[in-house]
C-alpha cells in the first residue's frame, strides 16, 4: 500500500516540476476555473472564493400530524487561485463541502461530505483552445455509515475511496461561461485505504476471498485490494452563467472509459447547482448530483446477522440539496 502512496506522489510531484520550469497561467468557472485570454498583458495570481453556511431546525410539540424535531447544519466551500504568463495557464481548484443532521435529539448523521481539488496546466495553440495537464483528485473527511441498518454498518472513510485522475488533452474555452476539455490518455487510481471497505469490493476493487467456518464466522481467506488502476479517455465539461439578475447555474459532467476493462460502460458524473441570491451575505442554492459507474457495486444487509453482500449490478446514485443560508464571496474570479 505504502509503494502505491509512493507511486502516485512520484508522478504528481514529476508533473508539477516540469511545468514549474515555465511560467504558466490559468482556467477558471464556477466549478472548475476557464482559461483566462493570454493576449492580456497582465501576470498575476488571482484568488477567490464563497463560502455558504446553512442552519435548520423543526422543533414539535403535540404536533397531531407526526414528524420528529431536527436539527442541521450544512456547509460549502470553493477557492480557487489562478495564474497567468505569456501564452502559458494555470488554474487551481478546491471544493469542499460537510454537513450533519441530528433527529429527535439523536446521534449526529452526516449528510455531506467531499473535497475535490483540481489544477489544469495550459499552453495556448489558438484563441480558444490549449494544450492541457489536468490532475484531479477528491475523496472526503470523515467515516460514513449506513443509516437504514441497525447497527449502522460502516460504508466509506477518508480515501476509502479516494480518486486521482491525471491526463493530457485539449482544452477548448470559448469564454468565461464554457470550458471543455477532453484527454484519450488519462490515468485514473482508486484508492480504498481502509481493509473493512476494501474487504467489501463495493468501489470496484477486488474484494476479499472469504470462507464460513461450521459456527457461521466468515473468515477472510485473501484480503480485498486497496487498489485498482485504469487507462482511458476523459471528457470534462463545464458551463456557468447568470440566467437572471441574482439567478446563477453551473453545471459540470464528466465523462470516463476505462481501456481495460469494458471501454463501452461510461463513468458518469454531473453535478447541477442552483444558486440565488438574496442579498451580500443571504442565499439559497439547490445542488444535484448523479452518479452512475458500472463497477460500483453498492452492498445490501442481513437485517438479521448483519452481514453484507454486493448487488448484482450497478445503480444510479442520485443526490439533491436545498440550502438557504450565510453565503460569502471574495477574491476575483
Amino acid at each position: 500500500m505504502k509503494k502505491n502512496y509512493l507511486t502516485l506522489l512520484l508522478l504528481i510531484s514529476s508533473t508539477i516540476y516540469v511545468f514549474a520550469q515555465t511560467p504558466p497561467t490559468t482556467p477558471t468557472s464556477t466549478v472548475r476555473p476557464a482559461m483566462a485570454d493570454s493576449t492580456k498583458k497582465d501576470t498575476s495570481w488571482k484568488v477567490g472564493g464563497f463560502i455558504n453556511i446553512q442552519f435548520g431546525q423543526v422543533s414539535l410539540s403535540n404536533w397531531a400530524a407526526g414528524g420528529q424535531n431536527s436539527l442541521s447544519l450544512s456547509s460549502l466551500g470553493h477557492l480557487h487561485a489562478n495564474y497567468k504568463s505569456g501564452k502559458w495557464l494555470w488554474a487551481n481548484s478546491l471544493d469542499v463541502g460537510y454537513g450533519l443532521q441530528s433527529l429527535d435529539g439523536g446521534k449526529a448523521q452526516k449528510t455531506d461530505d467531499h473535497w475535490e481539488l483540481s489544477s489544469n496546466v495550459g499552453y495556448q495553440l489558438s484563441k480558444a483552445f490549449y494544450l492541457s495537464i489536468l490532475f484531479d483528485g477528491k475523496s472526503q473527511f470523515a467515516p460514513g455509515y449506513n443509516y437504514t441498518v441497525t447497527p449502522y454498518p460502516f460504508i466509506s472513510g477518508p480515501f476509502s475511496p479516494a480518486y486521482f485522475l491525471l491526463g493530457t488533452g485539449i482544452t477548448y474555452n470559448p469564454n468565461k461561461d464554457l470550458i471543455l476539455y477532453l484527454s484519450p490518455a488519462t490515468a485514473k487510481m482508486l484508492i480504498v485505504d481502509n481493509q473493512t471497505i476494501a474487504n467489501l469490493g463495493t468501489y470496484g476493487n477486488t474484494p476479499a476471498v472469504t470462507k464460513t467456518d461450521s459456527d457461521g464466522t466468515v473468515e477472510v481467506v485473501t484480503p480485498g485490494k486497496n487498489t485498482l488502476f485504469e487507462f482511458g479517455a476523459y471528457f470534462s465539461g463545464k458551463y456557468s452563467h447568470a440566467i437572471v439578475k441574482n439567478v446563477n447555474i453551473a453545471t459540470e459532467l464528466d465523462l470516463f472509459s476505462n481501456y481495460l476493462n469494458n471501454p463501452q460502460d461510461l463513468v458518469v458524473n454531473w453535478n447541477v447547482l442552483f444558486n440565488f441570491k438574496v442579498n451580500k451575505f443571504l442565499s439559497a442554492s439547490i445542488a444535484t448530483q448523479l452518479i452512475y459507474d458500472n463497477s460500483v457495486r453498492l452492498p445490501t444487509y442481513n437485517t438479521t446477522t448483519g452481514l453484507a453482500s454486493l448487488s448484482n449490478g450497478p445503480r444510479t446514485q442520485f443526490k439533491e440539496v436545498f440550502s438557504l443560508g450565510f453565503n460569502y464571496i471574495f477574491g476575483k474570479k
